[in-house]
Formats: C-alpha cells, sequence, structure tokens
C-alpha cells in the first residue's frame, strides 16, 4: 500500500517499487519519488487522510475527495499538522478531534461549525440530496473516530506488538467475527 509505504519510506532503507496500472498500460511508481514529490510533512499525513478520505475500511462522506484534501494537506500547515496526529493515539484527545473537524470543514465550505456548513450547503441548492450534504455533527465525529482507529493501526505496522487497542469502542463493534460499524 503506497500510503503506508511513503508513511514509512524513511525508515525503510531500499527503495520500494510498485506495478500499477494493466497489463498493457503497466508502469513502475518508485515510492521514494513520491515521497520527494510530496515531500516528507506531507508523507507523514497520508495514512490519516486516506483513512479521512475513505479506504477499504473507512467510509467517506459524499464531495470529499482525496485530490481536494491533498491539496489542502500541501497547502495549509495547520491542516496538515491536524491530519497528521489522525492515528497517533487511541482514543483521540478531545483537541485533536475539534481540530480535525474545523479541518475537515475546509473541504467544503469555509465556516468554522460542520452543521453550519450542511446548513448553508442545503441553503444554497434545496435540490440537493441528503447524501450529498455535509455530515452532521455527530456523523462527523463518529467518522473521525473510526479513521483515527484505522490509521493507529497503519501507522504501527511495523511495531512487533499493537498495544491491545481492539476496534470495540472506536464507533465499531465486534459481532460474533463481524466488525460493524457503531
Amino acid at each position: 500500500m503506497e500510503v503506508v509505504a511513503c508513511y514509512f519510506q524513511e525508515h525503510i532503507s531500499p527503495d520500494i517499487f510498485l506495478l500499477s496500472g494493466t497489463r498493457s498500460r503497466a508502469r513502475v511508481i518508485t515510492i521514494t519519488q513520491v515521497c520527494v514529490q510530496l515531500g516528507f510533512k506531507v508523507c507523514r499525513a497520508l495514512p490519516g487522510l486516506h483513512a479521512l478520505t475513505e479506504c477499504d475500511i473507512v467510509s467517506s462522506f459524499a464531495r470529499k475527495g482525496k485530490k481536494a484534501a491533498l491539496n489542502i494537506v500541501k497547502a495549509d500547515e495547520d491542516n496538515r499538522a491536524s491530519i497528521h496526529r489522525i492515528g497517533e493515539r487511541v482514543p483521540p484527545m478531545r483537541e485533536d478531534l475539534k481540530k480535525l473537524r474545523s479541518s475537515f470543514v475546509h473541504f467544503d465550505v469555509n465556516c468554522c461549525k460542520v452543521n453550519d456548513t450542511r446548513y448553508k450547503l442545503f441553503c444554497k441548492n434545496h435540490n440537493i440530496q441528503s447524501y450529498q450534504l455535509s455530515p452532521t455533527h455527530a456523523a462527523l465525529n463518529k467518522h473521525l473516530q473510526r479513521a483515527n482507529y484505522q490509521a493507529y493501526i497503519w501507522k504501527h505496522v511495523l511495531d512487533a506488538r499493537i498495544l491491545n487497542q481492539g476496534p470495540d469502542g472506536h464507533e465499531w463493534r465486534v459481532r460474533g467475527e463481524a466488525l460493524e460499524i457503531n
């Protein structure tokens, strides 16, 4: 996975090559080149950014794409620092969640509260569908906790043992052998 490879690139001495594309349109990606292009600070924020903007484990919100989020992380030191903190600790600190909510709002409309953003989007266009609106404050908090847990797993993938942090209590629940969104 490119995100984790970029995050740990400074700890891995040999270069990592990834083969991407199809048989007729294959290309080789060099992780070192990607890291040089993005910069060290952006690479350190990638696990949180990837988990926040959708991955195989965590869902996404409508109109919250990876490209726009990456551009914000590249351009804004405060947002980059907030997103870098995703996955640093489980559970996340309240102050970190507050800063992340603020960062999330910048992906859409430049106002300070999630519910205000949702309302402004609705007022702009009454024909907008509910899935196209920004999330509510409560939905965003749950999303941030799930993204934080996933980023925590990625950031500790090289550890011999991860602290006993199961998904329960991080807006996930285990039922039998299945993992469900809480």
